[in-house]
């Protein structure tokens, strides 16, 4: 059995006048350079600034979008951009969208889940990913030490609830 436990979140501080798609971006993988140049330009606050950070030609091992993440993200934290939770949770999400012409809804809940050893067959793994987006999101990770890229996993629900 998977272990999944709460986590402290990080979220924008919002005021009532914040508009979410100023804000939010695609995952990281499904976000082409035009649409990240359009993410870049709605909003100094856009999560694509850490999420998908622009590769610049004067890249450096010790400036790069990872390492631009990592001060940006600590500069919202510390200005109020964004807050952490005071006590962990689990978070639910509900997403509205179009799939081949019909309104669908996905239920979904962020938790926190323990890595497990393959073999042991308690989390199985999605899709092929290749190495490229594995050390991506790897570097992500070690630099900002949050998980700005949640893994989407799909579990049966025989009873549809």
């Amino acid at each position: 059995m998977s272990d999944i436990q709460t986590f402290r979140g990080l979220r924008y501080s919002l005021g009532q006048d914040t508009d979410l798609d100023e804000l939010l971006c695609p995952p990281y993988d499904i976000i082409p350079p035009d649409l990240q140049t359009q993410l870049y330009q709605r909003s100094p606050y856009n999560a694509v600034r850490l999420e998908l950070g622009m590769e610049l030609p004067t890249d450096s091992t010790k400036d790069n979008r990872y390492t631009r993440a990592a001060r940006l993200l600590e500069e919202w934290l510390s200005q109020g951009t964004l807050l952490t939770e005071e006590e962990a949770a689990f978070y639910l999400l509900q997403e509205e969208f179009s799939h081949r012409g019909r309104s669908m809804t996905r239920c979904s809940i962020l938790a926190a889940v323990r890595l497990e050893e393959f073999s042991r067959g308690v989390i199985l793994p999605h899709e092929e990913t290749s190495q490229g987006p594995k050390r991506d999101r790897m570097e992500l990770l070690a630099a900002t030490r949050a998980n700005l890229s949640p893994i989407l996993s799909i579990y049966r629900d025989s009873s549809g609830r």
